[in-house]
C-alpha cells in the first residue's frame, strides 16, 4: 500500500488459502495499490493487479487487470467508466507510476 490509499470495508484481495483453491489452480501474486488510490467497499482485486496512482475502484467491482492512473473503474469485470481528468499522457502516467509505495525501499 502506498501513502494516502483509501480502502473501504469488505474489500477482497484474493489469497493463497482461499476456499476455492481446492477447485481452481493455485496461484498467488501481489496486488499493488499506488499513492492516492481509492478502493470501494466489496471490491475484489485479483492477483497481479496494480491500481494506479489517483485511480478509483467503484464499490463491488471485480478488477481483473491493472487500472491506469486517474481512471475510475467499475463493474463486473471492471472497465474504465471515466477519467478524473483527460486521459494521462505517457509522461504523466510514468511520473505517477514511479511514486513509491510504503515499504518498497525495504524489499
Amino acid at each position: 500500500l502506498a501513502a494516502r490509499v483509501t480502502v473501504l470495508t469488505n474489500m477482497n484481495v484474493c489469497y493463497a488459502d482461499h476456499p476455492l483453491q481446492a477447485v481452481l489452480p493455485s496461484m498467488s501474486a501481489p496486488v499493488i495499490l499506488r499513492r492516492g488510490s481509492f478502493v470501494g467497499a466489496n471490491a475484489t482485486l485479483l492477483p497481479r493487479v496494480e491500481i494506479g496512482p489517483c485511480a478509483v475502484v467503484a464499490a463491488g467491482a471485480v478488477v481483473r487487470t491493472s487500472v491506469p492512473p486517474f481512471a475510475v473503474v467499475g463493474g463486473v469485470p471492471a472497465k474504465v467508466l471515466r477519467w478524473l481528468h483527460d486521459a494521462p499522457s505517457a509522461a504523466e502516467a510514468s511520473n505517477a507510476a514511479s511514486a513509491p509505495t510504503i515499504g518498497e525501499g525495504s524489499r
